[in-house]
């Protein structure tokens, strides 16, 4: 046996245009049936549009994120990392010895995430941009 065609085939499409055009006097099962397949037809071309646009402009940043939060090592709030004035820098002792380091700029980017230069080890940072010092003056390039 073959598989059967899905509801929003061509073939399908086309036997339910012209069966509701060549068939006006049709009982109200018939309607009823003819009505659900161009409804299913519809419903699924719709949804796989839809589909096909929230994948097109989510799923990158959705699967990074996904990747990210599953990988932190741990949540550190804010208060417990050291701010380097110098460099706009905060950090906080990584368990290899280094230190996980985010720049304050990248936070107010909206970036939470503070990476270890010497290890694969990251972890997430807990803060609000209300708590974070000023950005310094950017200076200018001649």
């Amino acid at each position: 046996m073959g598989a059967s065609p899905s509801l929003s085939s061509p073939k399908i499409v086309a036997a339910a245009a012209e069966f509701s055009t060549s068939n006006t006097n049709m009982s109200p099962v018939e309607r009823s049936a003819e009505e659900f397949v161009k409804e299913k037809t519809t419903n699924a071309e719709q949804r796989s549009t839809e589909s096909a646009r929230i994948k097109e402009e989510t799923l990158p940043s959705v699967k990074a994120t996904e990747d990210v939060l599953d990988d932190v090592y741990e949540n550190i709030p804010l208060d417990q990392m050291k701010f380097h004035a110098e460099k706009s820098l905060f950090t906080y002792q990584c368990p290899c010895g280094d230190l996980f380091e985010i720049y304050l700029d990248e936070m107010y980017e909206g970036e939470n995430i503070a990476h270890c230069p010497s290890c694969s080890l990251i972890v997430k940072v807990i803060f609000d941009t209300s708590q974070l010092p000023p950005l310094p003056p950017q200076e200018e390039i001649s």
